[in-house]
């Protein structure tokens, strides 16, 4: 039997909501094609016209894991560049690491975020337009850094960029989440203030999960990171 074809993101609107919503529940993510087509069984199939009919149990069966997906580690795309220089005029700009870092902390803090949420390193810029919102950090080299007590292994390019509001920051920029065998883009994450123990992840997609906000607090003591 053939199988998906295709390494998986979530990111594309145009993945049917059912296989979406099904694949993630149970791991599939290999199903969720980027480019809105996959193999099942031989025949393609168009995620935007694919209906509720394929039974859960012969989608399980025609699943094929993808290879591992790395994420580019110090690619910047121009679109980041270019926004961080519309910005740049009136941001509060910092350079060298230390205090780039306690910057860091500081803003998420300020925003009533985890303070551990951006465990960045080697960091050269952070830039915080407070008019806007818009804040970006740029690192000498991506990292990947594993949040151990939400058993995630998130992706840190090397220029982070978003907008920023009280207990949220929204249009991400260079953070990924491990799901599997893939990388995920990271969208939006916020803190509800109804409920502040918890913290929400949303993909540019739409889907979300939730964890608990302790998770994401600073380390203060073994921090250990992945560096590639």
């Amino acid at each position: 039997m053939g199988g998906c074809a295709f390494a998986a993101v979530v990111a594309d609107p145009a993945v049917h909501p059912w296989i979406r919503d099904y694949c993630l529940v149970h791991n599939c993510l290999g199903c969720l094609s980027a480019h809105s087509r996959v193999a099942h069984a031989g025949v393609p199939v168009d995620h935007r016209t694919l209906n509720n009919r394929l039974p859960r149990r012969q989608h399980r069966l025609l699943h094929r894991s993808a290879p591992p997906v790395t994420p580019p580690q110090n690619h910047v795309p121009p679109m980041a560049q270019q926004t961080i220089e519309a910005h740049r005029p009136g941001a509060e700009i910092y350079t060298g690491d230390d205090l780039c870092r306690q910057k860091a902390i500081d803003l998420l803090e300020e925003l009533n975020l985890p303070r551990g949420l951006l465990p960045i390193e080697n960091v050269e810029e952070i830039g915080i337009n407070r008019q806007t919102g818009f804040v970006w950090l740029r690192q000498k080299k991506a990292l990947n850094y594993p949040f151990r007590k939400a058993g995630r292994l998130v992706s840190y390019g090397a220029e982070v960029t978003g907008f920023v509001e009280d207990r949220r920051m929204r249009r991400v920029t260079g953070v990924k989440s491990r799901e599997m065998l893939i990388w995920i883009p990271l969208g939006e994450f916020f803190v509800n203030p109804k409920d502040t123990t918890k913290i929400t992840f949303r993909t540019p997609a739409g889907l979300s999960k939730t964890y608990p906000a302790s998770a994401f607090e600073l380390e203060e003591q073994g921090n250990q990171r992945l560096l590639t």
